[in-house]
């Protein structure tokens, strides 16, 4: 199955990474791998 965000949920999606970031280094990388890992 291929999977793709429209570009304004992409947009949030690295607001949120570099807010997880700030709170935790490494903490937004891991942050961006669960939806990826969810859909397959």
């Amino acid at each position: 199955m291929k999977v793709e965000f429209l570009e304004p949920a992409l947009i949030e999606l690295d607001d949120a990474i570099d807010y997880y970031n700030m709170q935790s280094k490494g903490l937004g990388d891991d942050f961006l791998m669960k939806p990826y890992l969810l859909l397959g």
